[in-house]
């Protein structure tokens, strides 16, 4: 009985040892899918590159067997095809920057939302400022308006008091 209760525990220890590297393990295989999926775009641009490059080499095999041959007879023409390669290498070199500034800049392009509705509370609070600027002014305004009416009155006052005593 006492080997059993020694079995016990050293099984113990080694279940929760080999559940404790199973989860490290299952953890470490999430971080790395996570970072292997940021990385999908630009493989894929690579393996456009890698193509090209091929068409490239291709192209060069081709011109040293026309060099090499006698005949006239030409597959296509050379300058139309360096050209189409010209633009795809020009549109290759786009994706790779545009996905380089991507990668650069990814927390703020995760931050966008926030950063709008940023902008739009800003906004909200300075349409709200302008309101209230509105208001004051036209407070003011009809502070002066009502000044100026009670210092006419203020004016008039005595003089209708010495007009109404001299028509009696």
């Amino acid at each position: 009985m006492r080997n059993r209760a020694g079995f016990n525990q050293y099984g113990m220890l080694l279940l929760a040892t080999a559940g404790a590297i199973a989860l490290g393990a299952i953890a470490w295989h999430i971080y790395q899918w996570r970072r292997a999926k940021t990385f999908i775009t630009l493989a894929r641009l690579l393996d456009e590159c890698d193509r090209h490059n091929d068409i490239i080499q291709a192209l060069q095999v081709m011109a040293e067997l026309d060099a090499a041959q006698i005949t006239a007879a030409k597959g296509s023409q050379p300058g139309e095809i360096l050209v189409a390669l010209q633009a795809t290498r020009d549109s290759l070199v786009s994706a790779l920057m545009t996905e380089k500034i991507l990668r650069r800049h990814q927390a703020l392009i995760k931050r966008q939302q926030e950063l709008f509705n940023t902008i739009e509370t800003n906004l909200a609070t300075l349409q709200a400022l302008q309101v209230n600027h509105q208001a004051s002014e036209y407070r003011q305004f009809l502070q002066e308006a009502l000044n100026i009416g009670l210092a006419v009155q203020q004016e008039l006052a005595p003089n209708m008091i010495n007009q109404t005593l001299s028509d009696s």
